[in-house]
């Protein structure tokens, strides 16, 4: 039976016998779905959110540091900070960084360490990688300065801060680890003169539940409806006239905010 035979089946007792009594090599190549001849084992037993079988290709000297760059340079550690569906992906992040994985680079082909990954999650999991981003934090892997981004790209172009990029994409408990840490503000602007107020309506992904929440989140931390960009727009300018119920139910969130904020300072 092969190294790639065996993994396929998940028979860990094969792979152990292969590993240890043939010498095979635990980094060897499998198919992940998308036809990629550089994906590896450790990769795939990772995107499952596979422990036991990590752990074993790991202890036989599987990579940390391979890249696929078929699948946009990422190492094992981007893979596992894009996901948060099973509770696992904490316990294997760890093992990953006990092995060496490095949170804060290298850099896939979009400008992104992993540990910004964590926050630039999926459309379909509003979530982000939480456990992640703490553990970036406790090895020095993130901090407030500009985020990443591939040449070109709006986040490069703007130079978000990672408070930018939670925002934008509806990312309550990773806006608010990052604020409670002290690591963003909710008033840090990027190149455009825009808050973190200004990216809850750059894009409508994310649930508008969570876009609310992260707007009082924001408000109670010291963010104006009234700070304007570079070219004089509000956060709430951003929503076109005539645009759908998830806009206007959060632009009014603002509108209210303004008008208790203007009744507060006509007090004075």
């Amino acid at each position: 039976m092969s190294v790639k035979t065996a993994f396929q089946s998940g028979d860990c007792k094969a792979l152990k016998k292969l590993f240890k009594d043939e010498g095979a090599s635990a980094n060897f190549y499998t198919d992940n779905g998308c036809n990629f001849t550089d994906w590896t084992g450790l990769m795939q037993a990772v995107a499952e959110g596979d422990e036991k079988m990590t752990r074993l290709l790991l202890k036989a000297g599987a990579s940390v540091n391979h890249i696929t760059r078929e699948g946009g340079g990422k190492t094992v550690l981007h893979i596992a900070a894009e996901r948060t569906e099973l509770k696992s992906y904490q316990a294997l992040i760890e093992l990953l960084i006990s092995y060496g994985a490095n949170p804060a680079g290298p850099e896939d082909n979009e400008g992104w360490a992993p540990c910004d990954r964590a926050m630039l999650r999926r459309p379909y999991n509003m979530k982000g990688n939480l456990s992640m981003l703490k553990l970036a934090v406790s090895v020095g892997g993130v901090g407030s300065a500009a985020h990443p981004g591939g040449e070109g790209s709006e986040a490069a172009e703007a130079g978000w801060a990672a408070i930018h990029t939670a925002c934008r994409y509806g990312r309550v408990e990773i806006s608010r680890f990052l604020l409670d840490q002290g690591i963003c503000t909710a008033t840090q602007i990027d190149r455009r003169g825009r808050s973190p107020l200004h990216s809850v309506f750059e894009t409508d992904t994310g649930s508008a539940n969570a876009k609310a929440e992260l707007i009082a989140i924001l408000l109670k931390r010291g963010a104006s409806p009234f700070a304007v960009d570079k070219a004089g727009l509000a956060a709430a300018d951003l929503v076109e006239e005539g645009s759908d119920a998830f806009w206007q139910s959060l632009k009014k969130l603002l509108v209210r905010a303004a008008k208790v904020s203007s009744s507060l300072l006509s007090q004075r």
